[in-house]
């Protein structure tokens, strides 16, 4: 057998037919943290293939909870409010809250989801729970490295149940919108 590498064509996923066009809260959240976050600033390509596999762990995920329990939740169509749409990944109906979906290469040493580098995380899960107006907020993560470097990498999916106060969603709501205006993207 003859093994002989060789350069993959660049990957670019499809437009998403159901994101309507307009400013959306990831734009404004990503402008935020390259103007404070030197990780950021140096990012100049999107990293497809990690967007790629959230959104297939998202896919199956629901697939799974569907089958398991029918009828319970759904994802839901972007909403618009302020001329900022978002798009929750899924909603519960009762009680009534969002679900979020992600997938990380941090390890579970840092403590989700207040460590700093979970930041952009919490911002966008308050403006979709602001949104859908409820204070509870579901967070499922899947570690792809587990407990590293407690142990030999094993990925882990940990659900999280986050309760917001109506003044951190306010608030939240408030500096997106501020920086919107702030940016000329809103009126």
């Amino acid at each position: 057998m003859i093994v002989e590498p060789f350069e993959a064509p660049p990957l670019i996923l499809p437009e998403d037919p159901d994101r309507p066009k307009g400013l959306h809260v990831s734009q404004i959240y990503t402008r935020i943290l390259q103007e404070v976050d030197t990780r950021y600033k140096k990012q100049t390509a999107m990293p497809w293939l990690k967007i790629a596999g959230g959104l297939a762990l998202e896919r199956q995920i629901e697939k799974v909870i569907h089958h398991i329990l029918p009828g319970t939740s759904f994802r839901p169509n972007a909403i618009q409010k302020d001329g900022i749409w978002v798009m929750p990944d899924h909603v519960v109906m009762d009680p009534w809250r969002g679900r979020e979906f992600k997938m990380t290469w941090y390890s579970m040493k840092k403590d989700c989801p207040w460590d700093d580098v979970y930041w952009v995380w919490r911002v966008q899960m308050m403006a979709y729970a602001y949104v859908l107006e409820t204070l509870m907020y579901e967070l499922w993560v899947l570690f792809v490295n587990g407990y590293y470097p407690w142990g030999a990498p094993a990925p882990v999916l940990q659900a999280y149940m986050l309760t917001f106060t109506e003044q951190e969603l306010q608030e939240n709501w408030h500096m997106l919108v501020q920086h919107a205006k702030l940016w000329g993207w809103l009126p």
